[in-house]
């Protein structure tokens, strides 16, 4: 069945929640032709707004060279989900969490293939600790980590 923009559209925001994952590629938060897998952190459906964190990678090795280089606390401020998990990151995948972006639901192209659902979200454990890294990250700004519930 083919699904029209309104209803991807609908789907997508109704399944918007803490821990929700999802695939996009686009123009937003970063102009890429692949895609990248985000998490949501929180959804404010008065605004449209949705906070997700960008993003998790499987070049594990390369991304934490790069924070260390930047002289940032990967203890503190990075997840490592084990290859397996979850059937989503079939390699073991970092999420940083020292960069979170905002995305305007409204601004979704949802007439191709930008968004890929994958109908899965992350365990409790694994949020929570995704959400204390953020709070740990002297890289976010305060006024995101006070939306984080």
């Amino acid at each position: 069945m083919d699904f029209s923009r309104i209803d991807k559209r609908l789907l997508f925001t109704s399944l918007l929640k803490q821990g929700f994952i999802f695939r996009l590629k686009g123009d937003e938060p970063f102009e890429s032709s692949d895609y990248h897998v985000f998490v949501v952190l929180n959804y404010s459906p008065n605004t449209g707004k949705l906070l997700y964190l960008v993003n998790g990678t499987s070049q594990v090795q390369k991304r934490l060279r790069n924070l260390w280089a930047n002289d940032v606390d990967t203890n503190a401020t990075t997840v490592a989900i084990l290859a397996g998990k979850y059937s989503f990151f079939p390699k073991d995948t970092l999420i940083d969490c020292n960069s979170v972006s905002e995305l305007d639901v409204s601004n979704v192209n949802f007439s191709d293939d930008t968004v890929e659902l994958i109908y899965s979200e992350l365990d409790t454990g694994d949020v929570q600790a995704i959400v204390d890294a953020v709070r740990c990250s002297t890289l976010v700004e305060q006024y995101i980590k006070h939306m984080l519930a």
